[in-house]
């Protein structure tokens, strides 16, 4: 990782603008999933020092192990051991007059990787959650990304503007990005800059198309970030959060000495002129602990605000947003970074397949309607559990202790709405043939009101917008998810022959890989009888009860691949010089050339 060499232009396919967790797995994704060459740019020379986000929940460990089944067992080693529970209390201070009022009994790791394993029903992901730092998270992401031969790594670089080139008869569209670091000025052109460039989003701000849709702002909130081994801290007993009932909250970092506490303002009995800037730190954590803990070490302190917004767009001409470029929204349920790996493993897959010239304008304009309606559905979550929190403020705030903690015990929905993380469907996508071989829009409208979603629970389904269910074979080990290609896969349980489709596939350029599952009847089970195409990012992209005709399945892929039949048959003529380009960049053979 060095600057921009003084006077040199970079060329690449993608440049991903900001190198926290979001873009970092983008870069990863790109590069070591699909063979994409990209650069990724950053304004910092090292990974960040907060500790941030701190939970990586079940969908985004079962995307991290589609991606790199090592980088999972290199985060699970970096991260809190497997065996410490998720337990959140809510007390009213940790000093002598302090009150436990309620508990959230939340699994640990390694019993929800038993559950998963006992009940395999399609209900569960293939991977439990993890707690992990977003300082740790991003060191080891930056680690494997600077050592990638398919990735550049640029810092500390700052992005000053983009122009985006429509295309011309000679070459296809393209933006020229303009950098400036301590050795000067540079630019890079590239076909797609992604804005992963955090809510302060230099590109977004930019943007003539992109603005946000925002709920009312939260109070402001001051971050110590602290060591202390003072036995005061376990007052209760181990825990992961602790909510305390004058607008503070901490966090159990590493179930050894780390601690983060925030303490959301104006708090009750305190004159709203105060400069909580000037707060000290230890004030704060006194403040938010009821208690004078003895603290052995302060690491970090600042100030921040929870904003509640979401673009309404994703994209102008070439430029993507991602992350908290796209949307923003309190920590409560940690649906920020976990959507932000969501839309990265939705982006890439979409990217490559682009890139490579094997897919119609309409993928990559599916990233935002695929996307985008997920983050509406989080944003409204995400200010439902802040609700919950500041109408229990206002009970302390009246003596209502035991009111607190019937409220509390009622709304549990903060870290358990797996609907809200992994049970969502992509309704009218482009990209996603709804309709069966010979079945009519009427009788597909009469089987669709019969799928519910609930926030509060995940139904597994095989329909097609839906997530492919993890289910473990046979033999107890080995899940549907990890049989499934980095490209698209055709699951079949019948022995009908299923050329046709892997066929046109390949006149296309690209390959299908077949997962015959016909000995497999407790999958079958949860999966349903129908043939599925399951798309890269794992969701199903195509069901129906028998195999397609060769005319249906050139519909089925112009539909999936974002083709009219039009430009699909104009596609090689048009095609981009960097379609070939990318593919000799390429270095890693990881069958999906």
């Amino acid at each position: 990782m060095t600057p921009i060499p003084k006077g040199t232009d970079v060329n690449t396919p993608i440049l991903i603008a900001g190198a926290g967790p979001i873009g970092l797995i983008l870069a990863y994704t790109l590069a070591h999933r699909y063979s994409i060459p990209c650069t990724i740019i950053d304004r910092y020379a090292g990974p960040t020092k907060w500790p941030k986000m701190d939970l990586t929940n079940s969908r985004t460990m079962e995307i991290l192990h589609m991606v790199d089944p090592t980088l999972v067992e290199e985060l699970r080693r970096e991260g809190v051991d497997g065996k410490w529970r998720f337990d959140v209390l809510f007390a009213t201070g940790l000093g002598e007059e302090g009150e436990c009022l309620a508990k959230w009994d939340l699994d640990s790791a390694d019993e929800w990787r038993e559950r998963i394993g006992r009940e395999n029903d399609g209900r569960w992901t293939r991977e439990p959650w993890l707690r992990i730092q977003q300082s740790i998270l991003e060191r080891v992401l930056r680690g494997r990304c600077q050592r990638h031969p398919l990735i550049t790594f640029l810092a500390p670089v700052n992005v000053d503007y983009t122009v985006c080139h429509p295309a011309t008869q000679e070459k296809g569209s393209y933006c020229t990005t303009t950098l400036s670091s301590a050795n000067g000025v540079s630019t890079i052109t590239s076909i797609y800059v992604i804005a992963s460039d955090g809510a302060g989003s230099t590109l977004r701000a930019t943007s003539t198309r992109i603005r946000s849709r925002r709920l009312p702002p939260a109070p402001p909130v001051s971050l110590v970030h602290f060591r202390s081994h003072d036995p005061t801290m376990l007052k209760y007993g181990r825990f992961w959060h602790i909510f305390l009932t004058h607008r503070g909250i901490c966090i159990a970092q590493d179930e050894s000495d780390t601690y983060t506490v925030h303490l959301f303002h104006p708090p009750p009995n305190v004159d709203e002129t105060e400069d909580i800037g000037f707060l000290p730190a230890e004030e704060v954590v006194r403040r938010v602990l009821k208690a004078d803990v003895k603290i052995d070490e302060i690491l970090v302190r600042s100030v921040w605000k929870p904003n509640f917004a979401v673009a309404d767009h994703y994209s102008e001409y070439n430029i993507f947003l991602l992350g908290d470029a796209a949307h923003q929204w309190a920590p409560l349920g940690g649906y920020g970074f976990n959507t932000g790996v969501g839309d990265a493993f939705d982006l890439a897959w979409k990217l490559a397949y682009t890139i490579r010239c094997h897919a119609g304008p309409m993928l990559l304009e599916s990233y935002e309607t695929e996307r985008l309606q997920v983050a509406r559905m989080c944003l409204e979550r995400s200010w439902r559990h802040m609700e919950v929190h500041l109408k229990a403020w206002e009970m302390a705030d009246r003596g209502e202790r035991e009111g607190v903690g019937a409220w509390y015990t009622a709304e549990r929905g903060e870290n358990e709405d797996l609907g809200v993380e992994y049970g969502c469907r992509y309704r009218d996508s482009p990209v996603i043939s709804y309709t069966a071989q010979g079945e009519t829009r009427e009788e597909r409208a009469e089987v669709e009101d019969e799928w519910a979603w609930t926030p509060e629970a995940v139904r597994p389904s095989t329909r097609p917008g839906c997530r492919a269910p993890h289910v473990f074979k046979k033999d107890g080990k080995t899940s549907v998810l990890d049989e499934l290609g980095t490209g698209f896969t055709l699951v079949t349980f019948t022995s009908e022959e299923t050329t046709d489709l892997a066929r046109s596939a390949s006149a296309r350029g690209f390959d299908v890989s077949i997962l015959s599952l016909e000995d497999e009847p407790h999958v079958r089970g949860i999966w349903g009888n129908d043939i599925k195409l399951i798309r890269p990012d794992g969701y199903v992209a195509w069901s129906g009860p028998t195999v397609p005709s060769v005319s249906e399945c050139e519909k089925i892929w112009d539909r999936v691949l974002g083709w009219t039949e039009d430009e699909r048959v104009d596609r090689d003529a048009e095609r981009s010089r960097w379609g070939d380009e990318v593919v000799k960049a390429s270095e890693l053979d990881n069958g999906f050339n």
